[in-house]
């Protein structure tokens, strides 16, 4: 199956993000205690993909030599999995990045694995900090190999279920169902690109092409177009077309003022 690892600080919030992203069911199980997490913790989900659990790293209260062996286990890992398809670096929105995660984005690139980043407990963090870390994070981002970062970064709330319908959306593309229909929707796109070519070259004599035939000329890309209209969600921060995200910082706010508003009365 697929494979999508987690990986992140200790304590950063990574199995309450597991558990949401399977609706609330307890699979990985939350611990105040940072550095729970000690091996990898595969986690199937049907037949379509697998969740990893890796160790955390930077608060646990190990020794050295076994902090050594974590990332070790980690680096193993990365290197020779053949399911792997994303690593998702999960950092707390209240914290900011560390030196520890720009090292295993490093890592992470090093592998020629492709990296994804999720901001969580959106809902504890102030606006003013937010914006400030989501900046913070985006310019971080921004000398990394394009081709193996996922180009948004997600903003969540696993106690609020804020963000997570997108959020389970970016991860089920490397799902096989996903994975099936990309491959189809590429193909249409290749036939419509050629059929549409093959039209242009046929009226390219004529004055009276119509702009309905201009238009299907790029109905290859419908697909793609869709995609990045269902991007435009105030929990997705677009990280190499920062303009984008002008208003998403107010409409993650207000998004979550409104679920604070709506709690005692669900």
């Amino acid at each position: 199956l697929p494979q999508i690892c987690m990986v992140g600080h200790s304590n950063v919030g990574k199995s309450s993000l597991i558990n949401a992203l399977v609706f609330g069911k307890e699979i990985a199980r939350p611990s105040k205690e940072p550095g729970r997490t000690r091996h990898l913790f595969v986690f199937d989900l049907g037949d379509e993909m697998s969740l990893v659990d890796l160790p955390g790293y930077g608060f646990a209260k190990v020794a050295p030599s076994l902090r050594d062996q974590w990332i070790k286990l980690t680096q193993g890992y990365l290197d020779v999995s053949t399911s792997l398809k994303r690593v998702v670096c999960v950092i707390d929105s209240k914290g900011g990045i560390s030196k520890e995660d720009l090292a295993l984005w490093d890592r992470v690139q090093g592998a020629g694995r492709e990296l994804m980043v999720v901001m969580t407990k959106v809902d504890l963090c102030h606006a003013v900090d937010l914006h400030e870390n989501v900046t913070e994070l985006i310019a971080a981002l921004q000398p990394l190999d394009k081709d193996l970062v996922w180009p948004w970064v997600h903003a969540v709330s696993a106690e609020h279920d804020l963000g997570m319908r997108e959020l389970r959306a970016s991860l089920a593309v490397e799902s096989i169902g996903g994975r099936m229909l990309a491959r189809a929707m590429a193909r249409r796109e290749a036939e419509a690109i050629r059929a549409g070519e093959a039209g242009a070259r046929a009226l390219a004599s004529s004055p009276r092409a119509s702009t309905e035939n201009q238009a299907y000329r790029g109905g290859g890309r419908r697909s793609v177009r869709k995609f990045a209209s269902a991007a435009s969600s105030p929990f997705m921060f677009n990280i190499f077309a920062p303009d984008l995200n002008f208003h998403a910082h107010s409409d993650l706010q207000r998004q979550m003022s409104e679920s604070r508003s709506l709690a005692p009365n669900q």
